[in-house]
């Protein structure tokens, strides 16, 4: 069984405000140096690692934001999840795939929903193990609301094959 995050930005808002009411500060910079995000970061990690001990297989949705990217002498726009930082800095190390998905749009063919598995320099995508191939699955857009299914059924695949 799987329990869906959606959106994982909306789960840290919520978390945010629960730990300002819990704590009684305004805004996590009230606690000092670094202690309110920490106090934000422990308490969404506790709320994913409880949902964890379940057994139950987490996905989490968040939306995309353009950063861009300054390296050496060049600067490029990078497409990344809009996490927040205490959310962001609990789900990178976790999470074992993290799936792009994107609309194209064909003239002729309308549009498709993408998903791909691959990181490259214009979007963040990948999986801890390294093992899973380049895969890019199209879905109709009729189909987009099963799109949930189509990561599970291909993460499930991969946990089957030992990945």
């Amino acid at each position: 069984s799987s329990v869906v995050i959606d959106t994982t930005d909306l789960l840290c808002k919520y978390c945010f405000s629960h730990c300002c009411e819990k704590y009684g500060f305004d805004h996590p910079s009230d606690q000092g140096w670094v202690k309110g995000w920490e106090r934000i970061s422990d308490e969404f990690l506790a709320i994913i690692l409880e949902i964890f001990d379940l057994g139950y297989t987490l996905i989490f949705t968040s939306h995309t934001k353009i950063t861009q990217i300054k390296e050496d002498w060049e600067e490029y726009a990078k497409i990344e999840p809009t996490l927040a930082g205490p959310a962001r800095k609990v789900l990178l190390p976790l999470v074992d795939v993290i799936f792009y998905m994107m609309a194209k749009d064909d003239k002729d063919k309308g549009s498709t929903r993408v998903i791909t598995t691959k990181a490259t320099r214009a979007f963040e995508a990948g999986d801890r193990t390294r093992c899973l191939t380049d895969v890019t699955i199209k879905i109709p857009e009729k189909m987009k609301d099963k799109a949930y299914m189509v990561i599970n059924k291909v993460y499930n695949q991969n946990l089957k094959k030992g990945l």
